[in-house]
């Protein structure tokens, strides 16, 4: 099913309020480490360890995609004090 424009602009917005504090930076960072964002997701011989940790970083690229965030964005947090 197609999201609406109206849609999209809500969850961006959503997107934001949750991480657009200290407190959801943080979350943030931990959440790019963990989905392996920057990482790469092959394993070899392994194509189900493979293919889950892609979903894993799926998460992480939907979060930024709805952030509509710039690569010096995700270096910034990727590179906050703390967690």
């Amino acid at each position: 099913m197609m999201n609406s424009i109206k849609d999209i602009m809500t969850k961006s917005t959503d997107f934001k309020t949750c991480f657009g504090t200290v407190e959801g930076e943080r979350v943030l960072k931990d959440l790019l480490h963990f989905c392996k964002y920057r990482d790469s997701t092959f394993v070899s011989g392994d194509p189900h360890a493979t293919a889950f940790n892609e979903g894993m970083r799926r998460v992480a690229l939907r979060v930024i995609k709805f952030l509509n965030m710039s690569e010096e964005e995700i270096s910034r947090i990727s590179h906050l004090k703390g967690s």
